[in-house]
């Protein structure tokens, strides 16, 4: 399995993954199971314009409850399970390939457990067949090294949808304002990522307006966190600041 798995991270885009991703969210809702997308294929679910971000998998999440139903609902698609990931992680993560198309499958169960850990309990009835928009920014910008892949997804969503407070089509600041005035980690990281793009506005090929609006998004995202009042926790953890490691390194298997 480790073999497939490499060689799907280093092919090009996988014809009508998208329209696979829809396929399987849909079959999920018609049985009764709560899935959504995440990632690269939710974000393009939700991009409005052009976009250069390619689809190499499929990354899901999904409710604990869910979880005894997985295997027999993806083996009706073709879908093998990884057997291994199974056994060490199965009731917070799971692998599944179609090793005739050469399509992965990660469902991830709750949470989101990368750099930073993001809470989908309650959520994912927000929307549909993705989660929010807000947890679809925060599935990107958690990552502490980001890749050009990385930088497109997160410029895709600050430039297709607007602000305000809801999940209606919009990033919500208060829930991010919220959510980060009690963990300075992923705030550091968070804050750090936004920074780096705006500074990075001029190299990326976008009109001069898209460039003006991203900034002033950006601008305000980060206005509306430093407003938020914080924690006692999080004052005691910034007073340490980067000094000691904020964030939990990504193992093989979450790469």
């Amino acid at each position: 399995m480790r073999l497939l798995r490499d060689a799907l991270k280093q092919s090009e885009e996988i014809p009508d993954l998208l329209d696979e991703a829809v396929r399987i969210i849909g079959s999920a809702r018609d049985k009764g199971i709560v899935l959504r997308l995440i990632g690269s294929c939710g974000i393009r679910l939700h991009s409005h314009g052009p976009t250069e971000l390619g689809i190499k998998d499929i990354d899901i999440i999904t409710y604990r409850d869910y979880v005894p139903s997985l295997k027999t609902f993806f083996s009706s698609f073709g879908y093998v399970a990884d057997k291994r990931i199974l056994a060490l992680h199965g009731t917070e993560r799971q692998i599944y390939y179609d090793t005739v198309r050469n399509i992965e499958i990660d469902v991830f169960v709750d949470r989101l457990r990368m750099c930073h850990t993001i809470d989908f309990k309650g959520r994912l009835e927000l929307d549909y067949p993705t989660a929010t928009v807000t947890d679809l920014l925060l599935g990107k910008t958690q990552i502490v090294k980001l890749t050009e892949r990385d930088v497109k997804g997160i410029v895709v969503l600050l430039r297709d949808h607007d602000l305000g407070q809801g999940e209606n089509e919009m990033v919500d600041l208060q829930y991010l304002a919220q959510l980060f005035s009690s963990d300075w980690g992923f705030y550091y990281t968070f804050t750090t990522n936004l920074q780096g793009i705006s500074k990075r506005l001029d190299e990326l090929p976008l009109q001069t307006d898209e460039k003006r609006e991203i900034s002033e998004k950006i601008t305000t995202i980060l206005r509306a966190i430093e407003k938020e009042p914080k924690t006692r926790g999080w004052k005691m953890r910034a007073a340490i600041g980067s000094r000691r490691k904020w964030y939990s390194e990504v193992d093989e298997v979450a790469r």
